[in-house]
């Protein structure tokens, strides 16, 4: 380890060391700029499925966990 470098805890290493190439979940950082330029060209399209509140936030966290979402939920300020 450098000297002043952050330690990496043992678990991030181990799920760093089970990536898998070819999950998409795995290689996000890697797709970032790709995605940033879909998103600036307005071919990237995220469906928002409904917005909460703040004060809302414990039913959205609900309506998460229960799958009831077909898109994202967006919290407003």
């Amino acid at each position: 380890m450098l000297l002043g470098a952050p330690a990496v805890p043992a678990a991030a290493r181990d799920l760093k060391e089970q990536a898998d190439p070819a999950d998409p979940a795995d290689r996000a950082p890697e797709a970032l700029p790709e995605l940033a330029a879909l998103m600036a060209a307005g071919r990237l399209a995220v469906p928002i499925w409904r917005t909460y509140p703040l004060a809302r936030a414990a039913q959205a966290h609900a309506d998460l966990e229960a799958r009831r979402n077909r898109g994202k939920i967006v919290l407003l300020p």
